[in-house]
């Protein structure tokens, strides 16, 4: 390690709880991940576990909607 490098935890402590359906996970990760593959305007609903979003097809240059669940 380099002098002066800051340290990392030897022990890490995690707390992970449900609160919800995650839609509004989903829109914060869009809007704040730097350089982020989907952006919060490309997200087109959320709803029943399916996530429907728009792209830009990098072959076509076409825009295409996906739907992920």
């Amino acid at each position: 390690m380099a002098a002066g490098a800051p340290r990392l935890p030897e022990k890490w402590v995690v707390d992970c709880k449900c609160v919800g359906s995650g839609e509004k996970t989903l829109v914060y990760l869009g809007r704040y991940l730097y350089g982020g593959v989907i952006q919060e305007g490309d997200i087109l609903s959320c709803e029943d576990g399916q996530v429907s979003f728009r792209y830009r097809d990098a072959k076509s240059d076409k825009m295409q909607v996906r739907a992920l669940t």
